[in-house]
This record gives C-alpha cells, structure tokens and sequence, in this order.
C-alpha cells in the first residue's frame, strides 16, 4: 500500500517543492530567524501535503477531461501517476486523497496562525487555490496558457514566502529575490513535460503552450525560461543588499547551457531523449537549490 500512495502522490517529485523550503529555511537561519524544529517540521509538512494534493487533484482532473487517458507517450516525467488508468486507484479515492491532503495542510496553518499571523492559512489557501484552479474548471488555468507561470511563482515565490512567515512570521526579500530563479526553473520543468502530452492535451481541449504554439515554440520558452533563471540571479548578486554571497548558484549555468543545447532534440515523444533532458532539468533544480543553501550558510 505504501509503494500504491508514493506513486500516486508521485512521491519523487515532491522534492522539487522542498527546494524552495529548504531554501528558505537556509536563508532565514543566516538572518537570524531560523525558527525551531518544532515550527520547521510542521511547515514542511505542509507544503509537502499542498504539493501532493496537487499532484493527485491533477490525476482526478485528467482523467475527468480524459488528457491522461488519451495520452499515448507517457513516462515518469509526464501523463501523471497512471494508477487510475492501471486500475490500481478509482478516480473518486483520488479526489478523497487529494482533499485529505489539503484539508491536512490548512489545519498545521490554522495551529501556526495564532503564532505566526494570518498570513500563514491565507498562503497556505491561496497554494491550494492554484492547484485546483491549475486543473480544472472555471479557472482552469493549464489551459487558458497560465499554468505555466501560475505553477512556477507557485513552487517559487509563494512557497517560499509562506515557509519564511511560517517560521518567522514575517516576509524576506532575500527569500523572494532568489525564489524567482527556482520558480522559473519549475515552469521550465512544466513547459518541457508538456511536449509529449502534446497529442493527448489537444484531444482533451487542453490548451497548453505546447498546444497553442507547438513543440518547436515550447522548446523556445523552455530554453528562455532557463536562461532567464540565471539571469534573475544575476540580477539578485548585482544588486540585493548581500546578494553576492549566493555566487555559487552560477555554478549552475553550465548544466543549463548543456539542457538548452540538447532540448533542440526533444520531440512530442516521451523518448530517451525527452527522459534525460526531463530528469536533467530537475536535477538542475535540486543543484540550483543545493548551492543556494551553502551560500547561506557559508
């Protein structure tokens, strides 16, 4: 049962929102309002909970509007967990899960918030607002060509943010300043898996930017996303009050460069091809976010 949960909340993924977390706590410890264990297990808790709530309220959505089970070129990077289409999981207990999880996630804000402020449960509803709003209907905004940049200042900015009122009870713009270039990074992720859904997502009236522009001009956005990360960080070193101790996360721009030259391969096929430059990019993430961390604490 435990290996059925982890595939269905995509378990391995979840990694790419403890980036931002881990980030944040690391910053926060360098400016002296690091928080306790006691409040930093919580609020990882709950952004992790928030991000597989989103993960399983996508599954449910896709397999309402039929994108998952339409699609033809999935892999572990993309077409979502497959345990409804395998049968393993109905679609209904996705929902449950999925709503279990957010439910979780608002109540540890709801026990911070006397603490911490009402900053803490609005974030934490606003997060949920953007994973519902993401996948389905009215808003829908996977569709509409705004899931992209709604998912990445989701994973950046506004989880970040919150984990940093979370834990200290107030906003940093170190946080904010070096959460952009990590969000950027998610929506590259985003864009990229967005390619071999091309097919299905167009059938499902799914209109991502791969559907409305093409794999040619999604492979564009992508590269343009990565380098506008390092750019965003470049920006962040110049010219934020002690922003040039965080110079290691230029130790990055290589891997990206060497992503951006190989996405020109990629094609609306979940390949070999397609699976490396996928694990490739969250990989640059997680290292991205590595190198944050020692510059905060070094």
């Amino acid at each position: 049962m435990g290996k059925l949960l982890w595939r269905a909340v995509r378990g391995r993924f979840l990694a790419v929102s403890a980036v931002s977390m881990v980030v944040t706590a690391a910053i926060l410890r360098d400016e002296g309002g690091g928080g306790r264990w006691a409040t930093i297990l919580p609020v990882f808790l709950g952004g992790a909970l928030v991000h597989a709530g989103s993960n399983l309220w996508n599954d449910y959505a896709d397999e309402l509007n039929g994108a998952d089970r339409a699609n033809r070129e999935w892999s572990p990077f993309n077409g979502g967990s497959r345990v409804i289409q395998d049968g393993l999981l109905a679609v209904g207990t996705i929902r449950l899960m999925a709503l279990v999880c957010f439910a979780a996630a608002m109540a540890l804000a709801l026990l911070l918030a006397p603490d911490k402020g009402p900053a803490v449960p609005l974030l934490t509803l606003v997060g949920i607002g953007v994973a519902l709003g993401y996948s389905s209907p009215p808003l829908w905004l996977g569709s509409r060509g705004l899931g992209e940049l709604a998912v990445g200042m989701a994973f950046g900015p506004l989880l970040a943010e919150g984990t940093a009122v979370a834990i200290s009870g107030r906003f940093s713009p170190a946080v904010f300043g070096l959460s952009l270039p990590l969000g950027l990074l998610v929506a590259a992720i985003l864009v990229l898996n967005e390619i071999p859904d091309l097919a299905a997502d167009r059938t499902a009236g799914k209109r991502t930017l791969a559907v409305r522009y093409g794999a040619s001009a999604a492979i564009r956005i992508y590269r343009a996303l990565l380098f506008g990360a390092f750019f965003l960080l470049g920006c962040f070193l110049l010219w934020a009050p002690g922003g040039g101790r965080y110079w290691l996360g230029m130790l990055a721009l290589p891997p990206a460069f060497f992503l951006g030259r190989q996405a020109g391969r990629v094609k609306p096929t979940a390949d070999e091809v397609f699976r490396a430059l996928a694990g490739g990019t969250i990989c640059l993430h997680l290292f991205l976010g590595f190198l944050l961390v020692l510059g905060a604490l070094l």
